[in-house]
């Protein structure tokens, strides 16, 4: 895929999770190329919101292990989902894995 349209996808990959975390307080927890379309305008859609979870405005703490192994957090694997770990900030390691696979593949 051409850096120019990976650049476009992740800005909007960016708002739309941004807009899960900081407006409807939910963590996506399986942010991957295959939970992302593109509309008919050749915008980029999250899509898939299967294993969401909310989590409150003051907190994003979320239990368990969900989403696709290869773009868990390492957190994640390593702790078989007994640790309670931070919603938002796996959904950011999957954008980052997600985007180098749309980069390299």
């Amino acid at each position: 895929m051409p850096i120019e349209k990976v650049k476009i996808y992740t800005r909007q990959l960016v708002s739309a999770i941004h807009y899960c975390h900081e407006v409807a307080n939910i963590a996506h927890r399986d942010i991957k190329p295959e939970n992302l379309m593109l509309d008919q305008n050749d915008r980029l859609v999250l899509c898939d919101f299967g294993l969401s979870q909310f989590f409150s405005s003051k907190n994003d703490l979320l239990a368990g292990t969900y989403g696709t192994m290869r773009y868990m957090a390492p957190e994640m694997v390593k702790t078989g989902g007994t640790k309670v770990m931070h919603g938002k900030h796996v959904d950011v390691w999957a954008l980052g894995v997600s985007v180098y696979h749309l980069l390299t593949n």
